[in-house]
């Protein structure tokens, strides 16, 4: 399944920031996940992850002004799913700590 609006997007990543020093990392860590389409990560990162697959990775560069210079980052898809209805009303990831889960 490929990241598009309404998926809920498993991801690692390394973000850097032009003097390539880290600023946020979780690469050791749950990975983040966020309903794709919402607006809840920064927009460039949001749109450069568009089309990527499960256990795809890729380094995104863009500028941004709420970190006010170059923005690097390293990130990996670790999983992609339909969103259900309810993670679509409310926009975002509910927890389901069951089999499947990658809390």
């Amino acid at each position: 399944m490929k990241v598009e609006n309404n998926r809920v997007v498993s991801l690692h990543y390394i973000m850097k920031n032009e003097a390539g020093e880290v600023m946020d990392e979780n690469m050791e860590t749950a990975p983040v996940e966020y309903v794709h389409g919402t607006g809840s990560i920064l927009p460039a990162l949001e749109s450069s992850l568009v089309g990527m697959l499960a256990g795809e990775s890729r380094s995104i560069s863009f500028r941004d002004e709420q970190f006010n210079g170059q923005i690097n980052i390293d990130v990996l898809v670790k999983r992609v799913r339909a969103a259900t209805e309810e993670e679509l009303a409310s926009g975002k990831p509910i927890k389901n700590c069951g089999p499947d889960c990658c809390c």
